[in-house]
């Protein structure tokens, strides 16, 4: 195991990816399925915005010996986190995609002592228009976050001497940095730029920054960054989504290589969620979703997401505008699952 555990909660957020063996042509057909009609794609449309509550899952997390970590936790007591999304028409030909996470996180020392820090994750993407497959401009991640240490630590925080020398070892590391994936126009590559923005450089970039040449060379797949997938999974059709496993090809910025990224479908269902829609009051609702399942082929091939999609009720009258209704993310390094659930939703009007 690594000696630093890095950014849990940053890596959490990167999409897991399974690779899939299927011959030929595998690019898919997206549709603007965000919106009430659906059968052509709006120019432009007012501000979409959905916001989610965040919840921690335990489970046996690895370095209890030494110390203890609660998420979405603070004063003692449970916390829900945060995350919200919006999407915006910069211009008729694109989108912007931004979201913002923001949960609290306690650190507790076998004597009882404790911190509690603030971790956010704010992402922004810039895509075109379903005609060209929600083709990306580009992406930007930062992240302020607190990650466990692994083994034993003297400190709840890491104590630094005159000269920036490391003295006493803390619980956590302190992660702020930001990512910044730019493509080229034809989509045959992009430039990684990350930036260390801590003060002691725990990434370990020389002079804080590092730039990566990147090339995408398999076009059997539509390609999707990171950042735009769990909103372009909203652009294939239900039918088309629950009936087969649907494979993109992506850029891992943390891990720094192409991979692809699946869907596994189950069985559609109805259940009853409490949303506010457009302002209202809240109100239950029966909504039928698609349950998928996504994997990774990399080092995190254990892990899997569970995804709920709302599927489309009327081509002319889509209440639910396929919203992602629930998410489940597991944490690394046995830090337990972070529980998404959907409570508002200010959906576009086509203007």
């Amino acid at each position: 195991m690594k000696k630093k555990l890095f950014a849990a909660i940053a890596l959490t957020l990167s999409t897991l990816a399974f690779a899939a063996c299927a011959p030929g042509n595998q690019t898919l057909t997206f549709y603007a399925n965000w919106e009430k009609t659906i059968i052509s794609e709006a120019n432009n449309a007012s501000e979409e915005t959905l916001t989610y509550y965040v919840e921690h899952e335990e489970s046996s997390f690895l370095q209890k010996e030494f110390y203890d970590v609660k998420y979405c936790y603070a004063n003692g007591a449970k916390k829900a986190g945060v995350y919200t999304t919006s999407l915006t028409y910069p211009t008729e030909d694109t989108y912007l995609y931004q979201t913002t996470l923001t949960m609290d996180v306690t650190f507790i020392l076998a004597n009882g002592e404790s911190a509690t820090k603030t971790d956010t994750v704010i992402t922004e993407a810039k895509f075109k228009k379903t005609n060209t497959s929600l083709q990306p401009i580009y992406s930007k991640k930062t992240v302020h976050a607190h990650a466990p240490r692994n083994g034993e630590v003297h400190a709840l925080e890491n104590v630094y001497d005159a000269e920036g020398k490391l003295t006493q070892i803390g619980a956590f590391v302190e992660y702020d940095y930001e990512f910044l994936i730019e493509y080229k126009d034809d989509l045959s590559g992009g430039t990684l730029t990350k930036t260390d923005l801590s003060e002691h450089g725990t990434l370990g970039l020389q002079d804080g920054k590092q730039t990566i040449e990147f090339s995408i060379a398999d076009k059997k797949y539509t390609y999707l960054d990171n950042e735009q997938y769990l909103f372009a999974l909203r652009g294939i059709s239900s039918e088309q989504l629950a009936t087969a496993s649907k494979t993109v090809s992506m850029y891992n910025a943390s891990l720094m290589t192409m991979e692809t990224v699946a869907t596994t479908p189950s069985s559609s269902a109805k259940t009853n969620f409490e949303l506010q829609l457009n302002g209202g009051e809240k109100t239950s609702y029966e909504i039928e979703y698609v349950p998928l399942t996504v994997k990774t082929n990399t080092k995190h091939a254990n892990l899997s997401q569970t995804l709920w999609y709302a599927k489309t009720t009327d081509s002319n009258n889509n209440l639910f505008r396929n919203v992602l209704l629930k998410m489940s993310v597991p944490m690394y390094f046995g830090l337990g699952t972070l529980h998404y659930t959907l409570q508002q939703a200010n959906f576009s009007t086509e203007a």
